[in-house]
């Protein structure tokens, strides 16, 4: 999966400060695994093994970002079980054929947030909410809508009221352009549309973005700023001149 290269440094800073550990002390050993274990983009850690004569076997498996946050002047990965990473980025970095996208979080009196810290879990309803979106967009877009999709950021803080006049999650797009997503997935709702068919008409309302001469309407594409696809059917508003 997705890696970014400076958890290697990290880990191997962490190595380096610790002591040399003795192979027939298992205490060490144990707490050295605890300490690489709680390393932010640590998901899980096997049963450390020996190899002689001057090593030990660590298999670890490692937390993937599907979603960011915006903290300060730079941007942290979060994992689907909404553990923040390690790694500072300047904007939302890319992932495979996407970005990961930006989950919007309330404020601290208007200020930036200084409880996010790589490490921290997030358990604010508008993290966890944005983020079950964030989760479903990856499995249920393809390569070319991901590209077509662009940067994105994921506003589920109103996720838990949506009505017919409420949109609840609403994820902004680049060029001014907005998608209104109605609850989001992980409050299984009963009634609501599922999110494979929420990102289908999102698929389909970005296809309409360009231009396709096979197409009866709109073949020179078609320019929206707003498309609700909390309905079976959904509905675009086409962009005023």
């Amino acid at each position: 999966g997705w890696v970014d290269p400076r958890w290697q440094e990290e880990l191997s800073a962490l190595l380096a400060e610790l002591d040399d550990v003795r192979a027939d002390d298992r205490a060490a050993v144990e707490e050295l695994a605890e300490r690489v274990a709680a390393l932010s983009f640590v998901a899980a850690c096997g049963v450390p093994t020996v190899l002689w004569p001057d090593g030990l076997r660590l298999e670890l498996r490692l937390r993937e970002p599907l979603a960011c946050v915006h903290v300060g002047r730079h941007y942290l990965g979060v994992a689907a079980d909404a553990t923040v990473l390690s790694g500072r980025w300047p904007a939302p970095p890319a992932r495979d054929t996407g970005f990961l996208p930006v989950l919007d979080l309330p404020l601290e009196g208007g200020a930036p947030r200084r409880d996010v810290v790589p490490g921290v879990v997030l358990a604010e309803p508008a993290a966890l909410d944005g983020l079950a979106v964030a989760v479903s967009m990856w499995r249920e877009l393809g390569p070319e809508d991901l590209t077509r999709l662009g940067r994105c950021a994921i506003d589920a803080r109103r996720a838990r009221f949506a009505t017919v006049e409420e949109p609840g999650v609403v994820v902004r797009l680049e060029g001014r352009r907005s998608i209104w997503f109605g609850r989001s997935p992980n409050l299984d709702e009963p009634g609501e549309l599922p999110a494979a068919i929420k990102w289908d008409h999102v698929s389909r309302a970005l296809e309409l973005l360009e231009p396709d001469p096979a197409r009866a309407q709109a073949p020179e594409g078609l320019d929206w700023d707003l498309v609700d696809v909390r309905w079976d059917e959904a509905v675009l508003h086409e962009r005023e001149e």
